[in-house]
């Protein structure tokens, strides 16, 4: 049976190779001319949430895999669980981009449009490859009881830095051709006015509640799924 932390290693370089592509494929850097792309350019993508949250991500798994590489030669150390509050904190922030995609957001696209992998990549694979790291790998009993309220800094920075940077003018393209100053249709003040203000705010308390639930679970577990799996069918035998 493989030891965990060459399991780890393995999905998280797989990861962040499956992070990488979705991001290239979603902002559009895959296969555009670099030569003539605007610094501009390249960074606009970088502006909405999505992307954010996904570069985030890749960062954690970045940082997980080196220290998981490292802890191949650290027999003191038997699991693959590193930073589990700070990986708490980054699967919140990535389970905003999924759930609000997928609830709020996926109508504006096709069938045909979703099943893409520039599209579900970035909203579908990439939060599922962290919530499977984190359940499989992390340990349980990090997360702290004030967590889950500290979880909506994250959510109202980005309202703060969408809101001041769509009122100092910055475009953003839409499904059916047009612009708006705004990243997201929910955000825009153009069109729902002081809506927006409630969709935040239900958008924070799902936040919190998230946030609560993930807390609850992790104080209820010890340790990951792949251990836990392991000592069901090879008597904890890696």
């Amino acid at each position: 049976m493989l030891n965990v932390k060459w399991v780890a290693l393995i999905f998280r370089l797989t990861a962040i190779g499956l992070t990488i592509w979705a991001l290239l494929l979603n902002t559009g850097l895959y296969g555009a001319d670099l030569s003539r792309l605007r610094f501009v350019d390249a960074v606009h993508p970088f502006l909405y949430y999505t992307e954010q949250s996904c570069v985030f991500v890749l960062v954690m798994f970045i940082v997980l895999a080196i220290c998981t590489f490292v802890s191949l030669w650290d027999r003191d150390k038997a699991d693959a669980c590193f930073y589990p509050r700070l990986q708490g904190y980054v699967v919140v922030y990535i389970a905003l981009n999924f759930g609000v995609f997928w609830t709020l957001l996926s109508r504006e696209y096709t069938f045909a449009e979703l099943l893409l992998y520039r599209n579900n990549g970035v909203h579908g694979a990439v939060p599922l490859l962290m919530f499977a790291d984190y359940f499989l790998f992390c340990n349980g009993g990090h997360l702290k009881k004030n967590d889950p309220y500290y979880f909506t800094i994250v959510p109202l920075s980005y309202f703060v830095f969408a809101t001041i940077i769509g009122f100092m003018g910055v475009t953003y393209h839409t499904g059916d051709g047009g612009t708006r100053n705004f990243p997201y249709w929910f955000l825009d003040y153009h069109e729902q006015g002081w809506m927006v203000a409630v969709y935040v705010i239900v958008i924070c308390i799902v936040y919190v509640g998230l946030g609560k639930l993930l807390y609850a679970i992790d104080r209820k577990r010890k340790k990951g799924l792949y251990d836990k799996t392991v000592t069901f069918f090879f008597g904890g035998k890696q």
